[in-house]
This record gives C-alpha cells, sequence and structure tokens, in this order.
C-alpha cells in the first residue's frame, strides 16, 4: 500500500501491474484511503483514521516550529483509550500508513533520524521518491 497509492497519490492509468498496485486495489477501499468510482487515487475524504490523526496531530501542535515524537502518536492510535476515549487499536504498520497519507496530502511533515536515512524530513514533495521498506 504504502509504496503503491500512498507514495504517488495516485496510480497511472495503464500501469503494469504490480504487488503494489494490487495492494492498493485490493485494500485501498477497506482502508478508506480510495474512494469510488475513482480506483487509482488517493481520497481521504471520508477516511476516520487520517481525519482523527489530523485533528489530533493538530490540537497537540501549537505551532509549526515543535515536533511531536512518533512514540507518542502510536501509544494514542494503537491501544484502548486513545483521543477522544476511541479505541482505535490500529497497528503500527497502519499508523504509519495513515500519517504518511497525511503527508502525502501536505498536511504534515515527518522528521526522520538515524542512520542511513535517505532523506531528514520527508514531505509532499519528496514522498514519491523514497522506497518504504520494512524489516522483517
Amino acid at each position: 500500500m504504502i509504496n503503491g497509492i500512498v507514495k504517488v497519490g495516485a496510480i497511472p492509468r495503464g500501469a503494469k501491474p504490480s504487488k503494489e498496485i494490487s495492494a492498493a486495489q485490493n485494500y485501498g477501499f477497506v482502508l478508506q484511503v480510495m474512494r469510488r468510482p475513482n480506483d487509482h487515487k488517493l481520497d481521504l475524504r471520508e477516511c476516520r483514521y487520517t481525519q482523527d490523526l489530523a485533528g489530533w496531530i493538530e490540537e497537540k501542535l501549537d505551532d509549526t516550529a515543535t515536533t511531536l515524537p512518533a512514540d507518542t502518536v502510536y501509544k494514542n492510535f494503537m491501544g484502548i483509550n486513545g483521543p477522544g476515549g476511541q479505541h482505535y487499536g490500529l497497528s503500527k504498520r497502519m499508523v504509519q500508513m495513515y500519517l504518511l497519507c497525511l503527508v502525502r496530502e501536505g498536511k504534515i511533515r515527518i522528521t526522520l533520524s538515524g542512520k542511513n536515512m535517505p532523506v531528514e524530513v520527508v514531505d509532499y514533495s519528496n514522498i514519491a521518491g523514497i522506497e518504504f521498506k520494512v524489516a522483517c
């Protein structure tokens, strides 16, 4: 999903089938990041998770100079008794996917730290050029 629809924002018409495109078409609607009839474009208008994440992040960050640790976001959206008394219960990877959806839409920026990072900041201008990998 992340290296498919989330990373590029839209699947080009006539694109050759790949595991990323298949994942987007198979799961994009269930995860509420795509809407019919346009099954080739990222669409977050009805995604409660991205709306709740964006609202919560905006509430926590009073200005653009402050940052919010990823662990704080995970803690609030991975278990029970999250923001607004909601029991989200999302996995860490799902929270990451929804955060990257917000990045794709230009609503947030993610600062990376550590060794061998491809970029210092992930935002809407560079997300399409980053290959996302998860260690198994």
